[in-house]
This record gives structure tokens, sequence and C-alpha cells, in this order.
């Protein structure tokens, strides 16, 4: 096995990875999720179909040998093998704020868990300090933020409630979460993925409306992790065109949708 890179993915538009799925109400196109957690992923054949595409585009077939090596042929696999996409952050209202990035003690410790797992390393200084955020105890009464002049926000339904963090830890974790971070409970974050945003489309023939149809979408500002096994050959080019500008992911690429920003946080020995 080669070595593993672990990126981040920042949605800087909506985004729409559709899983194929309705679930016979009102939402007609669902999106991606984990069967375990039911979390928004981004799965490993959608991410690798936009990557491709995004490749394919940019070297305009001068460099088939890259894409082929990397992705595979219709007769053989690629050399690089691409993990699904694991949910990170989640943007939430508030009334004090644009927004805050919300996560949860399970999915710091799962992303943490990755490097050890992969053998990736970080910077030793950030993942002390998400370690620190980890060991935050949350309940379903109210949401942890680090803010004191924001300490009696509501923040989706719930009151924010402030505990002191070292500025360097924060500034630190800050380097991967983003600015204005609330820890929710378990329980109450499943209960705010549970209901993804739905949009309404519509199709016009002639300022006519034929077609009505609703499909959930990821928000802006929502954050993705995913770990890529890569072999040596072509990484640093495979690094220098994934971080070099906005890649699409998922449907409605006319409408705006699935732009995305993505940067390296850690590599693994070989």
């Amino acid at each position: 096995m080669g070595k593993t890179s672990i990126y981040l993915i920042r949605a800087i538009t909506n985004m729409h990875v559709g899983s194929g799925d309705t679930n016979l109400g009102i939402v007609d196109n669902l999106v991606q999720r984990d069967i375990i957690t039911g979390f928004p992923v981004i799965n490993s054949s959608s991410f690798k179909g936009a990557l491709r595409e995004y490749f394919e585009r940019k070297l305009q077939k001068k460099d088939d040998e890259i894409i082929n090596f990397i992705f595979g042929t219709q007769q053989e696999a690629g050399k690089y093998n691409f993990l699904s996409a694991q949910l990170l952050v989640y943007p939430v209202r508030s009334d004090k704020k644009q927004f805050f990035r919300a996560t949860t003690v399970p999915i710091l410790k799962n992303f943490i868990e990755q490097f050890s797992l992969f053998d990736v390393k970080m910077n030793e200084e950030i993942i002390d300090s998400l370690k620190e955020l980890s060991k935050i105890d949350v309940n379903d009464s109210n949401v942890i933020i680090f803010d004191e002049k924001l300490k009696d926000a509501v923040i989706e339904d719930y009151y924010g409630k402030y505990v002191k963090m070292d500025k360097t830890v924060l500034d630190n974790v800050e380097k991967i979460l983003g600015r204005d971070i609330a820890i929710f409970s378990d329980t109450n974050f499943k209960e705010i993925i549970e209901n993804l945003p739905v949009i309404a489309r519509n199709k016009l023939e002639n300022g006519e409306s034929k077609n009505l149809w609703f499909e959930e979408i990821v928000p802006r500002e929502t954050k993705f992790f995913i770990p890529i096994i890569k072999e040596d050959k072509y990484s640093d080019e495979f690094d220098e065109l994934i971080t070099k500008e906005m890649i699409q992911i998922g449907a409605n690429s006319s409408i705006g949708y699935g732009l995305c920003c993505i940067n390296k946080v850690g590599d693994s020995n070989e």
C-alpha cells in the first residue's frame, strides 16, 4: 500500500451529491448519507468521478498517462484509492452571527483517529488542540461555544454555553475547523442533520412551469475530510492540481452548485 494523504473539502457553494433515492414524501432528490450515522457524505465513486472530470478538463488529454494511472481505465483499476469523504463541520444558524460551524465530539474523535489509522502526520500542535476540544463534556440542553461575548447566542434552537479555552488551542483548531466553532451533543446534531435544507427546482418552457421538484442540499461552508491512498508516482502533480482551484462536485453545475476548495492537511510515510 502506498502513502495516505488526508484532505479537507470545503463547500464554497451549496452542494447536491445525489443518492438516487427519495423519501416517498415531499423531497424528490436526497443527498448521499453515511449508512451508520446518517450524516451527509461524498461517496468515493462520486468524488473520484468529479476529480477525473476535472483532471481531464485541466490536462486536456495531454497527459492520459497521469489520468489513467490515478483513476484507471475500463480494463484496469487506478493506482489511487479514494475513500468516502466524511462530515467534519456543518454551518448552523444563530441570532448573533451569520452562522456557527457546528461539530460534535464523536466527529472530532473520528477525524483524529483517521490520522492514527493511516499513520498520517499533521502538525502536532493542531492534533493536540483537536484532542483538547474532543474532551469537552456536552449535554443535550445547550451548545458549547468559545467566545464569551456570544455566550447568550441562540444557535438553532439551543442556547450557547461559554467554555473558556486556551487561545492557542482555539487558534490551532480554527486552522482546520474555521472560526466560530460550536460543539453540539451527538443527539442534537443528528436532529439538525436529519433535516437538511430543501430547495425547490423548476423547469420552465416558454415561461411556464412544467416540472417542479424538491431536492436536499448540503449548505455552503460545510466541511468534509477524505483519506486518499496514493502511489508516490504523480503524487506531486495530483496535489498541485486538486489544490490549485475550485473543483465542482455533484450535480447542478450550471447553477453553481458543488464548487469546493480542497487542501491537504497531512501525509503518511510510505
